[in-house]
């Protein structure tokens, strides 16, 4: 589903029309709060990751050198295709000199455009429009208030369904590791 069917949804959940005038009132308070639940989303359970070839000078590698959409390191590996350890603080990660493969997990553009389609799976892109529903309910009286909860309750069942990708090894009788 893309932004705008999204935001529909979110406006069909609240019984309200999907004009295109209530779109245009409603619409970028909506993408607001989508985006929100999307970033939770994606951030804490799906985990996408990139890789970044990154040189160590000095034993450090500058964080703000991996790339823009940084969230958090998954792994370092050598030239070798062996994971290294490292160690790090909000600026840097420590490891000796040389280049390494730096797995990290990144966090996705916000959706913008109307054509905009999230990057987690079509199966779960209902949890983004109950998430927002719960957000613009939660302006309302008690009333309006507690019809939110049933959303907010079938956006966190959602997002405890939604899986991260493992990796997975396979092992031989003889010992060694296979990455899949």
């Amino acid at each position: 589903m893309n932004v705008i069917g999204l935001i529909k949804a979110v406006l069909r959940n609240m019984n309200e029309k999907d004009e295109t005038q209530t779109v245009f009132e409603l619409g970028g308070e909506i993408l607001s709060y989508i985006n929100e639940g999307y970033i939770n989303a994606v951030v804490t359970k799906l985990k996408p990751v990139k890789t970044v070839t990154c040189e160590s000078v000095n034993s450090r590698i500058a964080l703000k050198d991996i790339a823009s959409d940084f969230y958090e390191i998954s792994r370092v590996i050598d030239k070798y295709g062996i994971e290294m350890r490292y160690s790090r603080n909000s600026e840097y990660l420590f490891i000796n000199d040389g280049i390494y493969d730096v797995e990290y997990i990144f966090i996705p553009g916000e959706l913008k455009c109307e054509t905009d389609e999230p990057i987690i799976s079509c199966a779960f892109h209902y949890i983004l429009s109950d998430y927002a529903t719960y957000r613009m309910f939660l302006k309302g009286s008690k009333a309006r208030q507690a019809r939110g909860e049933a959303f907010l309750s079938s956006y966190l069942n959602g997002l405890n369904k939604l899986m991260e990708a493992k990796r997975m090894k396979i092992k031989n009788k003889f010992g060694s590791d296979k990455n899949v």
